[in-house]
């Protein structure tokens, strides 16, 4: 079981809770001011998470966020995906071998005439 972040399942409820801060950072500007904010958050055993606003590089506004509902996924680690490229070389395999196969026999079946 995992947890779904943008279309990407995590494997683990506070992995994807970093990775959700994470993509908190930004920056913009409003007229002569700019405004940054930040996760300044390392325990992502919480409900929430905290988030550092400045506005033209001054102090640190501090503010507690909650975080979005994860939705439930099935993580697999990549298994899925490495069974259908299996699947699919191994069936290009086949095809190449029994064309080998093929040509060699009506090569052989030409030299005799």
């Amino acid at each position: 079981m995992g947890f779904l972040r943008q279309g990407v399942c995590f494997p683990d409820l506070p992995i994807v809770k970093a990775e959700h801060c994470a993509g908190v950072a930004s920056a913009w500007g409003s007229g002569a001011s700019a405004y940054s904010l930040e996760c300044t958050s390392s325990d992502f055993s919480l409900s929430t998470f905290d988030v550092c606003k400045r506005l033209d590089g001054g102090a640190c506004v501090s503010y507690a966020q909650p975080y979005p509902p994860f939705p439930v996924c099935v993580y697999d680690g990549g298994i899925a995906l490495s069974m259908e490229l299996f699947t699919a070389v191994l069936g290009f395999l086949v095809v190449v071998y029994v064309g080998a196969r093929l040509k060699r026999f009506v090569w052989d079946q030409k030299e005799g005439i």
